[in-house]
């Protein structure tokens, strides 16, 4: 997953003194989330990683864990 969007909303974003969220939707897995949310996106929308293999509450925690939350 390319992040360069992601950086570059972000930065135009502060550069400028806008006041918004960058969401990101789809494909977020627990490989890609911290790189995900270091390029600047601020509301991240979990799918089917939450779902997999319906254990749930595990992979809630094991994001939570990861992004120290």
């Amino acid at each position: 997953m390319s992040t360069k969007k992601i950086k570059d909303l972000a930065n135009w974003r502060d550069e400028n003194n806008y006041n918004f969220i960058i969401q990101v939707d789809g494909g977020i897995n627990l490989n890609n989330i911290q790189t995900v949310v270091d390029a600047g996106a601020t509301d991240i929308v979990i799918g089917s990683s939450i779902f997999k293999h319906r254990e749930l509450e595990k992979n809630v925690a094991d994001f939570r864990k990861l992004l120290s939350l």
